[in-house]
């Protein structure tokens, strides 16, 4: 028995060795979730400029989120500074705040071997939460004696390139549906949407009906961040994903069921924890969709893994120019339905940042001629003591519009005291009529207002100023629309290009159908998927009510088509009636006789080896007063280009026009001649709009007009010198 021990325990360590090393092995197979960075720049966080604090005291908040499917395990800030030189040292610093807490202060000595600092940060991971704000405040100092807190010499400035590097870690979120769109798409996320649609097998154009709600309905949600939505044919995406599925076709990679009632539901990956796929389901093509809208009407129900849509009841269709996000023409429209928080419209300090108000406009609002809008305008502030050049100065887009001198104290003479403010009072602020020159207004416009509050500082050494002054903007001021008409000579791409008109007028698309070609593709249906989430975006409501068909079953449709696809895509009675016409390597471009074309009555057809895409808008063919606007490429990489350009907000601008010619990083723009007109107009506006498209006939008018009047002078003197002479 003794003699067999070692025997035994050497069998016992071989044993425990093969069971170490099939441990391993397991280990290796399922890894845990690996850790990926993230990285934030200033220029991610929202600023367009390098970032410039001055003043003895000023600071600012660049707000992020966490997405709820991820957890920040370490972080760093990266600091680039340039400083002025004449701060002084142990005085000037600047405090790194992260959510309230001070995370770092920075010393600033303004000696030339000190004008720039760059700092690398170690940032607390457990700091951060959902919603978090970062905040740099300056202290500057520049004497040890009496100081002007305005000086010019107070000031530190911040790159662009400054930003935090994340570490993160992906989390697998166990609250199913009850969470809702996330974390398919998070609003604490500021980067662009870019979420997968899945089909078993190459969708019918119902199927990609149901995928085009569900993409406006992300559209928009993501609204600013933009959204992007790749077909995925029969494989998991590479991310969190949507899939859509009737019994008709189950991937065999996935233990999902036929069912019989429309049903949502989540999925997660076998093997990559905090990877999921929303599933739609239902037995055909209308439970699909039932599916899908119950999901977009309500989410909010949901919860658990799975839920059955058992009946939906659409809302009614919205009426024309019902659009959330346009401002209506039909009544005032007060500044606190242009914001999603009245608290936009407040600011601090001498110098705050301007108060800014998205105002979208129907595309289509006839402004005429020496038209004005008119601004109701009302405002508070802290009083100055004494008159100074204390203003407040409006812009649109940037432009100079008009400004106001604030009233001081010893020029106001009504008795204040403190109340809240429930009832408005004209005690408490001013009210100024605004009128903007109707040719200042785009379809989608920023108002600023820029207060400018003098500092008071009566002697050398008497007092120091504070920054601790308000203004703020009166929710109840308003924008009034009223007694415009509706009108625009189409076509004209930058109306499409900046607010998706005319497809727009209806929120829902009622009266629109997506047009793909015959025999599409997976990126035919990503580039149509990609044009509705980005009307969505604009209109501000998702889209139900548009239809989806190919080119040969679209015949005598009295609507609206967007068309989308690759390869001599169009609707006409015959291919040349169409302004451009990409066929492979082949261009055709036409252009008809007209006094404004340059290229007037040409046709000319090019053969090239390079892919070239393009957008052209013409009248409907099927339908008078009907537009067409397609989005063509000569393969799947010249129409994901186009795509591109509308995204793009640096060459958007370009596309205007009848054709818009998108060739790599150029967009070149052909005027074909034809055009007709949309909208209603009174008998003096038409006669306004045909005289001024005519302007040779209001020369002749006015060369009759003035015969006329010498002759009636030359008649009249004629009679009065007869009466003369007859005396």
């Amino acid at each position: 028995m003794r003699q067999s021990s070692p025997i035994i325990r050497t069998l016992l360590y071989l044993m425990l060795g093969a069971l170490a090393v099939s441990n391993a092995t397991m280990a290796a197979q399922t890894e845990a979730p690996q850790r990926y960075e993230r990285k934030l720049s200033f220029r991610d966080l929202g600023l367009s400029q390098p970032l410039k604090l001055g003043g003895v005291d000023s600071e600012v908040s660049l707000p992020f989120g966490v997405r709820l499917d991820e957890t920040v395990v370490a972080a760093s800030l990266g600091l680039n500074i340039n400083v002025s030189p004449a701060l002084l040292a142990r005085l000037s610093h600047v405090n790194v705040r992260l959510n309230g807490e001070i995370i770092k202060t920075i010393p600033i000595d303004g000696s030339l071997d000190e004008l720039e600092i760059r700092r690398l940060i170690d940032v607390d991971p457990r700091l951060f939460t959902d919603y978090n704000h970062l905040s740099l405040q300056f202290i500057g100092h520049y004497s040890l004696e009496c100081e002007d807190a305005t000086h010019s010499s107070l000031w530190v400035q911040f790159a662009l390139d400054s930003g935090l590097v994340l570490s993160m870690l992906p989390l697998d979120l166990k609250a199913g549906l009850a969470v809702l769109p996330a974390p398919f798409f998070d609003q604490r996320d500021n980067r662009r949407l870019r979420l997968p649609i899945v089909f078993v097998q190459p969708p019918s154009t119902q199927m990609v009906a149901s995928a085009g709600i569900l993409a406006s309905w992300f559209g928009k949600l993501a609204d600013y961040r933009g959204a992007r939505f790749p077909v995925v044919i029969n494989q998991w995406p590479g991310r969190n994903g949507l899939m859509l599925l009737t019994n008709k076709a189950i991937p065999s990679w996935l233990e999902i069921e036929p069912t019989d009632k429309p049903r949502v539901l989540i999925v997660r990956h076998p093997e990559e924890a905090g990877r999921q796929l929303l599933v739609f389901q239902g037995k055909d093509d209308a439970q699909l969709r039932q599916a899908v809208l119950g999901t977009v009407y309500g989410y909010a129900l949901m919860s658990g893994q799975s839920a059955v849509v058992e009946s939906v009841a659409e809302p009614a269709a919205r009426g024309l120019y019902d659009v959330p996000k346009w401002i209506r023409t039909d009544r005032k429209v007060s500044f606190d339905e242009l914001v999603s928080n009245p608290l936009e419209l407040q600011v601090k300090g001498h110098r705050p940042q301007p108060i800014k108000i998205n105002a979208r406009i129907p595309p289509d609002l006839y402004t005429g001629f020496e038209r004005v809008i008119d601004l109701d305008l009302k405002y508070r502030y802290t009083k100055p003591i004494d008159q100074d050049n204390s203003s407040l100065a409006v812009f649109i887009n940037q432009r100079f519009v008009q400004s106001f001198r604030l009233e001081s104290e010893t020029q106001i003479k009504d008795e204040f005291q403190l109340r809240l403010p429930i009832l408005n009072s004209e005690r408490f602020q001013r009210e100024s009529a605004v009128e903007i020159p109707a040719f200042q207004i785009d379809s989608d416009n920023q108002l600023q207002f820029q207060f400018s509050l003098d500092y008071h500082n009566s002697g050398r050494c008497k007092d120091t100023p504070t920054d601790d002054v308000h203004a703020a903007i009166d929710p109840d001021s308003s924008i009034d629309l009223t007694g415009f008409s509706h009108y625009v000579e189409m076509p004209n791409l930058a109306l499409f290009a900046n607010a998706g008109y005319p497809f727009t007028r209806y929120a829902d698309l009622s009266e629109t159908n997506l047009v793909l070609p015959d025999a599409y593709t997976a990126s035919d249906v990503e580039a149509g998927l990609f044009v509705l989430g980005r009307m969505a975006r604009m209109t501000g409501a998702t889209a139900t009510r548009f239809d989806v068909t190919t080119v040969s079953a679209t015949s005598n449709v009295d609507r609206d088509l967007l068309l989308v696809g690759v390869d001599g895509l169009g609707i006409a009675a015959d291919a040349g009636e169409l302004p451009l016409l990409l066929q492979h390597s082949r261009k055709i471009l036409k252009a008809q006789q007209s006094p404004q074309a340059e290229n007037a009555a040409v046709q000319l057809s090019v053969i090239s080896d390079a892919p070239i895409g393009g957008i052209l808008g013409y009248e409907s063919p099927l339908a008078k007063g009907r537009s067409v606007v397609a989005l063509l490429g000569s393969n799947a990489d010249s129409l994901m280009n186009v795509t591109n350009v509308l995204e793009d907000p640096g060459r958007v601008f370009q596309i205007r026009g009848t054709v818009a010619v998108v060739s790599d990083d150029s967009v070149r723009v052909v005027d074909t001649g034809t055009s007709y007109s949309l909208g209603n107009l009174s008998w003096r506006d038409r006669l306004w709009v045909f005289l001024a498209r005519y302007p040779w006939i209001m020369s002749t008018l006015g060369v009759i007009s003035a015969m006329l009047l010498a002759l009636v002078c030359f008649l009249a003197l004629r009679m009065v010198a007869s009466v003369r002479l007859k005396r």
